[in-house]
């Protein structure tokens, strides 16, 4: 079940986590193959190396798509940069 509570909207298929939007917790992301924006639902695997996909879903069209997983290397700012190094290669270090 999804919806909006204090500020925080609950989000489907991922129980405790929620996207705080009184805190910026909202990113937009372009998708490379469609050239259409992706709001980007769970941050948390966005910024994780380690994590190959990231929860999201189009912002395009009247009604809004079910979330989908995203493939990190098709996604990228909407400026057209790729996403920093260190949220796609868990060896950035090295």
């Amino acid at each position: 079940m999804s919806g909006q509570h204090n500020g925080r909207t609950i989000l489907p298929d991922d129980g405790a986590k929620a996207v705080d939007h009184e805190l910026g917790g909202i990113m937009f992301l372009r998708h490379r193959p469609s050239n259409d924006l992706v709001e980007i639902l769970d941050l948390e695997a966005l910024f994780d190396p380690f994590k190959r996909e990231a929860k999201g879903r189009f912002h395009a069209g009247e009604e809004m798509p079910d979330a989908t997983g995203f493939t990190k290397t098709d996604l990228v700012f909407p400026s057209g940069e790729r996403l920093p190094r260190c949220w796609v290669d868990p060896h950035y270090r090295n």
